[in-house]
């Protein structure tokens, strides 16, 4: 493993121990809650539209809004990293996610459908460009660290649909039950941060090939 460390130190940004241990620790938080936003929702659904007194359309529009975002929002992932960056571009689809799981759970129907597009462009942003980040910084360990990053997608998508309706009632409703994931959000943002940062120089020059646009 030292000697792997080692090889990739001249180019890439996980060329430390701790960089590299930081930096796939942000990576599989990341990954654990990009799916939790759209598998969570369903179990509570029926609640929801009791509570906020909607039509089974809207029901309809909420459940298939997480596709269409993933489409068009996933698109715009090239142009934005190619400007801003790779590693800041992730960054700012983290805020809209968390922005977005917080803001679902405190407003009316409107309000829950704007959050939930404004988390799932996070989402779809974040699902185009972590494979980048994983190709770009362990190019000896892309098999690997791919499959941790899948093993943590799935996970988390597990998770959603079996933890939170048993958040439902400890935590008082619905609202409280989905906004828990924002605080999982939270926790990955705080060390995608820092890690994005570090690796910052490396990244700059980095967006998604032309086979992924």
């Amino acid at each position: 493993m030292s000697s792997d460390v080692a090889a990739d130190r001249p180019n890439h940004p996980a060329s430390t121990v701790a960089g590299g241990v930081v930096l796939a620790v942000a990576v599989v938080l990341t990954a654990l809650n990009l799916r939790p936003a759209v598998t969570s929702v369903a179990p509570l659904l029926g609640e929801m539209r009791a509570d906020l007194g909607v039509s089974s359309t809207w029901a309809g529009l909420l459940t298939t809004l997480p596709a269409l975002c993933f489409a068009a929002a996933g698109l715009a992932a090239p142009w934005l990293s190619s400007r801003i960056g790779l590693g800041r571009t992730i960054s700012v689809a983290m805020v809209a996610l968390t922005v977005g799981l917080g803001f679902r759970v405190v407003g009316g129907p409107h309000v829950v459908i704007a959050a939930t597009f404004v988390a799932c462009a996070g989402i779809a942003l974040i699902n185009v460009l972590i494979p980048v980040v994983i190709k770009g910084s362990f190019p000896l360990r892309v098999g690997l660290m791919t499959g941790i990053y899948t093993a943590a997608l799935q996970g988390g998508g597990a998770l959603g649909s079996a933890v939170t309706p048993g958040l439902e009632e400890p935590l008082g409703g619905w609202r409280a039950a989905l906004a828990a994931w924002a605080v999982v959000a939270v926790l990955a943002l705080a060390v995608w941060i820092p890690a994005s940062l570090s690796h910052r120089g490396t990244w700059a020059a980095n967006t998604v090939p032309a086979g992924q646009r």
